[in-house]
């Protein structure tokens, strides 16, 4: 079954350019701020789960032996699929290529294989004859805007965790060795891009970063960078019906850079985590994720909306409220707890008086009940209990006992109508 994709009404585009033209987004972000990004690796070598906000992305790295190709016959193959189906989006149908999955492939083999980032030269067995084939498979489990960005850190992630089991040639004869009988082979990589996206608004004006999939269908155009750890352009996608000058390109390009520094360390970063977990023999893989509820697309605790109304102010933050007006305070909620990992929420929907208010206010205290005052409730209970039928025999009774008297009572007015006709005959 086709389902289409949801229909924007012009409120809702009128409503997010106007907050971004104000300096807001929908999700509270800042205009240059970026999305949270976790980075986690799989039991297998070269499997990656990445989570850049609500975009999730599964690769997986596989290699095989296969023919050298005559056009290079010292170098391996790299050949990158992305997957797009209804899991990441309901309007997404399976087995068929659609625009987003054809240019998100299109980006990161102009930015995988262009740049160089592996050394194919070292895949290569016998020149001509076999050769080590590298296939990157990424699965697009759900789908909240900025694709590429997400794509490009999960392909890079899954590469340089990637070993391939070391092999031995003795004439033409090939021996592929296990992992418990030689050490396996990383993956040479020379160097370190992902894309970094800024989205356009009234004609270039306004730049935000890692837009969602809403502020996606709404801009008027989009650029994405590729950067690499060393401040090196690898990579460039324009799209969109914006003009767009140099000097707004060289300024998304100098904070790309910074961005991708981030990324890259944080890349290495986790690679050297896994390294250390399964050198100590600790708990690697996804089921940890499972456990700490990070991988279920619906785990966030709470979505914020920045309010103009409660801005966040320096001295709150401190704890200095005393110059603090009232509607800038914000008090925190309470917390009643009921028992171990237990507890609710204590709601504060009387309003509290003033003291002004409270001296005109007259206190009532509740009368205490009297013996006189009981002994009249339990005396019309006793009355209330004798005028009840205590059971269904009883009424029972009272209903043939009423019967029968209004029989006798026909039966008198009939004989005395007997009478009066005797006398007069």
């Amino acid at each position: 079954m086709n389902v289409k994709e949801r229909f924007l009404s012009t409120c809702e585009k009128d409503f997010i350019n106007k907050a971004i033209t104000g300096g807001i987004r929908h999700d509270g972000r800042t205009q240059y701020e970026f999305r949270d990004l976790s980075i986690v690796f799989g039991i297998d070598f070269g499997s990656v789960h990445v989570c850049l906000g609500e975009t999730r992305i599964l690769a997986q790295v596989t290699g095989e032996i296969l023919p050298a190709r005559n056009a290079r016959p010292h170098e391996g193959i790299l050949s990158v699929y992305l997957e797009l189906g209804p899991m990441a989006a309901p309007h997404y149908e399976v087995n068929r290529q659609s625009d987003l999955s054809t240019l998100v492939n299109r980006a990161l083999e102009k930015c995988l294989k262009d740049s160089k980032v592996i050394n194919l030269e070292a895949l290569c067995i016998r020149a001509g004859v076999k050769v080590w084939s590298i296939r990157l498979d990424l699965n697009v489990l759900n789908l909240d805007g900025n694709l590429v960005d997400a794509a490009s850190i999960a392909a890079l992630a899954a590469l340089a965790h990637y070993q391939r089991p070391d092999v031995t040639l003795i004439g033409n004869e090939i021996t592929i060795h296990k992992f418990h009988e030689k050490q396996p082979l990383p993956l040479i990589v020379q160097h370190y891009p992902v894309y970094v996206t800024y989205a356009f608004f009234t004609e270039g004006e306004r730049i935000i970063a890692d837009p969602t999939s809403l502020e996606e269908r709404i801009s008027e155009g989009q650029v994405s960078l590729a950067v690499n750890g060393y401040k090196e352009l690898c990579g460039l996608h324009l799209e969109g019906n914006t003009p767009v000058e140099p000097d707004l390109v060289l300024k998304c390009s100098s904070m790309a850079a910074k961005r991708a520094g981030k990324v890259v360390e944080l890349i290495k970063k986790k690679l050297a985590e896994d390294t250390e977990n399964r050198r100590k023999n600790e708990i690697v893989g996804f089921n940890e994720c499972l456990r700490l509820n990070k991988i279920p697309s619906y785990s966030e605790e709470c979505i914020t909306f920045q309010l103009r109304k409660y801005k966040k102010n320096k001295k709150f933050e401190s704890g200095d409220t005393s110059t603090l007006k009232e509607e800038e305070i914000i008090e925190e909620p309470k917390i009643n707890i009921v028992a171990e990992n237990t507890a609710e929420l204590i709601r504060d929907d009387v309003q509290m008086l003033s003291s002004d208010e409270s001296a005109d206010v007259e206190i009532i205290e509740p009368v205490k009940p009297t013996k006189m005052m009981k002994n009249k409730k339990s005396n019309e209970r006793k009355d209330l209990n004798t005028k009840r039928p205590k059971s269904n025999i009883q009424t029972k009774e009272i209903l043939s006992a009423k019967k029968n008297k209004h029989s006798k009572h026909d039966s008198d007015s009939e004989e005395e109508e007997t009478m009066e006709l005797g006398s007069n005959f």
